[in-house]
């Protein structure tokens, strides 16, 4: 099973957890396309196509335990496989974007008034 975050849930988990890496499993070409959501300047953010996982995913299990590690693509599909992947090997925060960046726009603005401060 994959652990889903909602645009908002990302939102607040890197509000609450500032140590977050965020990382796009979209192909090179695609994130020339779209930009990755805007978390501050705190997020750590990585750009590792899936195709290229295998040899990242060793450097993602050396985080701490408690490391957010959440991925995101366009549609939700392949972040859930890198996620699912990290986790089987042992890392217990390996998050998906649900929904993708197709979401992310109208999602950010209700999650923005939900957490404001």
């Amino acid at each position: 099973a994959c652990s889903e975050l909602s645009p908002a849930g990302l939102v607040q988990m890197a509000r609450e957890q500032p140590q977050l890496v965020l990382v796009d499993v979209r192909e090179p070409y695609e994130q020339r396309l779209g930009q990755a959501p805007e978390l501050g300047t705190t997020v750590q953010r990585e750009a590792v196509a899936l195709s290229g996982l295998p040899n990242a995913l060793t450097r993602w299990l050396a985080l701490p335990a408690e490391t957010p590690v959440v991925f995101f693509c366009r549609s939700g599909n392949r972040s859930a496989q890198a996620a699912q992947a990290l986790r089987r090997l042992g890392h217990p925060q390996a998050w998906s974007l649900g929904g993708g960046l197709a979401l992310w726009p109208r999602a950010t603005a209700a999650a923005d008034a939900a957490f404001a401060i």
